[in-house]
């Protein structure tokens, strides 16, 4: 099982409405509903939980959050993924 933790924004709803094809190797693929703010399904603080706590195997998080968890001597590898690209 593979856990990845996103916010339901517009641009991630195929995550969460099921109309995304994934390829075989990723049938296992567990999406989490997880705020950053507000408590939604599946909670809230995702930065936190991913770059403190390790709780998902992958997770949306800012580059700032990223830069401070490296810092620190945490273990991740970012990947620059831009679904969308423009200034929210």
């Amino acid at each position: 099982m593979i856990s990845l933790a996103l916010d339901r924004y517009d641009r991630h709803l195929p995550f969460f409405d099921g109309t995304v094809l994934l390829p075989a190797a990723l049938q296992n693929l567990r999406v989490y509903q997880v705020g950053q703010h507000g408590a939604l399904r599946d909670g809230a603080h995702r930065h936190e939980r991913m770059l403190r706590d390790g709780e998902f195997d992958a997770a949306e998080t800012s580059l700032a959050s990223y830069v401070v968890a490296r810092s620190c001597g945490r273990p991740f590898t970012a990947i620059p993924v831009f679904p969308r690209r423009l200034f929210s």
